[in-house]
């Protein structure tokens, strides 16, 4: 015994204690520090002793009842299967000050989404979530190989039948499974269980339960249930009506009586009584609508087992409106079901991932909680003034760019421009470069692939009108850098970021748009001689490109996003598929036909509008117009438009309300005539 310790006895003053002990494994019939067992209070053995109150379920018993109730039924499936949405991934940091970094096909993570041959993950994770919410524990055990000791399967436990065994020190020793009373319980090393439990303030080693909180609900629920159920049922020893017969009538006549009420009235239905009274009497015994009305008493248990579990008051309201249900459900998934996903992986990292896999592993799942997106593009657009591309990626937990200096040393917007132009330059013969190969290619990589542009691009010539070519030279740029990007992506195994690519596009086309627009209006004012407020007309203008581009751009990057996810397919199961294969089987996105297409079907779609507006206009001075369609502007004109050549617009504004643009590089438009009252 050392001279501290010799001076810590005489002071009476105890060493550091190990953690068990701050953990008492048995009752203490002493004082001091607060008891984390199960506490008890005064009046909590009690309860249920006398029929003052309800009976005292067993978490068991609890759980039973409550599956029984279709409040906790459907917050428990909610809470389950959008949990299985999440997806686990397994990143690496080797130092306390690093990023943790993604590790790709991880062997836990290759184990978490088979975890056994009758098990798949999503059946699993919704285990875990009913375990947890009915018992407020859970337990999933990691089966090894017999051979090589490694885990290779994943089974949940039945709550109800496992317990952690407390330890003296390490606070808990092993777990033990009893699957019957009556049998001895088999004891599994803390090192394969994964135990999630939520928190408990009278036992910190095991779980609480939301059905603690709403257990007087749940049984009062119950009981409503039942005594609704036993007053409609059959023989439920209340009459519903008696009669009453005078008193001197005789026994034959009374039971002739009572028998022909029955079989011509009653057809063992309802239950009328029969007895002798005054005169012939009859008088309606039923219990009152008001009194059989449950379902008002029945809202207030449902709201307080709600609360119990995270659901805001909206949720399962029957006239929510759409804006109302997409409010409830974030907060259910903000509040009741993101909560668990991180004390899933929390606990997985903490009880298995450290301890099997290595201490700079963490397992962690992606955020499902819903995002504005809107606000997040806002936002993305703003940083790209002062941010760099790769701190723009590395917010968005993507890896950062290294082909191109630009990407950290000037603002994103301004390298994303210089970028788009210096893509749409020719590049010279002489610097044509090597194809990039994937590590698993098979081709001789030193081939040169031709990378020419197709021959049916040459062949095409163009047919932009002069007041096409400012969108299209603003578009062309951004398609030739979109197959760039997409296959860079598809290359580095990412995703491509069709939220900037729509931003671009949109930027480039809202303007264009707008300015056609207002070139119309203006032709139309000197037409008819009706001046117009510029700054109103632009702000209607910009009202109605907001809306349209949109429209455009899902019309454009829809067919994209299938090719693309067509080839990446393709590029997964190609061995030895090259850079410049992946960008000749993407060509068409970029070709100058189809960049075209969109100008053309942008400008027309402007100049429909134009028409409109300005018909809109004198109808504000009381001049009454009809739209004529015309195809003059079309040197092909089709068999769609054709038969509506000079026709006004009650002949075909049922099928095109909105003018010409009636298909792809459609050119016809508008003109207005007067109607004469």
């Amino acid at each position: 015994m050392g001279l501290l310790d010799q001076l810590r006895n005489l002071l009476g003053i105890k060493a550091t204690p190990a953690v068990g002990e701050f953990y008492p494994m048995e009752r203490s019939s002493g004082g001091g520090m607060i008891p984390t067992y199960p506490m008890t209070f005064p009046g909590w053995t009690d309860m249920g002793a006398d029929g003052a109150n309800p009976p005292k379920l067993t978490p068991e018993a609890r759980a039973r009842l409550a599956m029984q109730s279709a409040w906790v039924f459907s917050n428990v499936q909610v809470i389950a299967q959008e949990l299985t949405t999440a997806t686990l991934r397994v990143s690496e940091a080797l130092s306390n000050t690093e990023e943790p970094q993604q590790v790709i096909n991880h062997a836990f993570e290759l184990l978490w989404n088979t975890p056994n041959p009758f098990f798949s993950r999503s059946l699993l994770m919704q285990v875990w979530a009913w375990f947890l919410c009915l018992k407020g524990e859970a337990y999933l055990y990691f089966a090894p190989d017999a051979s090589n000791g490694d885990l290779i399967e994943i089974w949940p436990l039945p709550a109800w039948a496992c317990r952690p065994v407390p330890h003296p020190t390490n606070f808990i020793e092993k777990y033990a499974l009893q699957l019957r009373p009556d049998a001895k319980p088999i004891y599994i090393d803390a090192a394969y269980i994964c135990y999630s439990r939520l928190p408990n303030p009278f036992d910190l080693r095991r779980g609480l339960s939301p059905l603690e909180a709403a257990s007087l609900a749940l049984q009062t629920d119950d009981a409503q249930k039942r005594w609704n159920w036993r007053f409609f049922d059959k023989e439920n020893a209340m009459p519903t009506n008696v009669v009453s017969l005078p008193q001197e009538t005789s026994n034959t006549d009374f039971e002739r009586f009572r028998a022909e009420l029955f079989d011509f009235y009653g057809s063992g239905q309802r239950r009328t009584m029969v007895a002798r009274g005054g005169q012939i009497d009859f008088k309606a015994l039923a219990v009152s609508q008001r009194e059989m009305d449950f379902i008002t008493s029945r809202s207030f248990t449902r709201d307080e087992i709600d609360r119990a579990f995270g659901f805001p008051g909206g949720y399962w309201t029957a006239n929510a409106t759409e804006a109302n249900q997409r409010g409830a459900k974030a907060v259910v998934i903000e509040n009741a079901v993101w909560p668990k996903a991180v004390l899933l992986a929390e606990d997985l990292t903490t009880q298995i991932v450290r301890l099997w896999y290595g201490p700079t592993y963490r397992a962690s799942f992606d955020d499902i909680r819903p995002r504005n997106i809107e606000l997040d593009i806002r936002e993305r657009q703003a940083n790209e003034s002062t941010w760099t591309v790769n701190e723009l990626r590395e917010a968005q937990g993507k890896a950062p760019l290294d082909d191109n200096p630009l990407w950290d040393t000037v603002p994103a917007k301004v390298a994303l421009q210089s970028y788009t132009v210096k893509s749409a330059e020719p590049a010279e013969p002489e610097e044509q470069a090597e194809p990039v190969a994937r590590e698993d290619s098979l081709e001789d990589t030193d081939e040169v692939e031709d990378q020419q542009e197709p021959e049916e691009a040459k062949a095409y010539k163009s047919r932009l009108l002069p007041y096409e070519e400012a969108l299209a030279k603003a578009l062309h740029p951004l398609f030739g850098a979109m197959t760039k990007q997409i296959v860079t992506a598809i290359t580095a195994g990412e995703t491509m970021n069709w939220d900037l690519l729509s931003l671009q596009l949109g930027t480039a086309m809202h303007p264009e748009l707008v300015k056609h627009a207002i070139s119309g209006i203006m032709a139309l004012t000197e037409e008819f001689g009706i001046a117009i407020d510029l700054p109103q007309v632009t702000i209607g203008l910009n009202a109605w490109a907001d809306s349209e581009v949109p429209q455009l751009l899902e019309r454009i990057l829809k067919p994209a996003k299938d090719l693309v996810e067509q080839v990446t397919r393709r590029y997964q199961v190609t061995p030895g598929m090259t850079r410049g294969q992946l960008e000749t089987a993407l060509s068409s996105l970029a070709a100058p036909y189809r960049v075209e297409m969109v100008t053309v079907n942008a400008i027309t779609k402007s100049a429909s509008r134009a028409t409109l507006e300005y018909q809109s206009i004198l109808a504000g001075f009381e001049i009454k117009t009809k739209r004529i369609w015309r195809t003059s502007n079309d040197d092909k004109v089709c068999r769609v438009c054709s038969p509506m050549n000079g026709k006004p617009e009650e002949d075909w504004k049922d099928r095109f309300p909105a003018g010409p643009g009636a298909h792809d590089f459609c050119r016809c438009f508008t003109t207005l005539k007067v109607v004469q009252e």
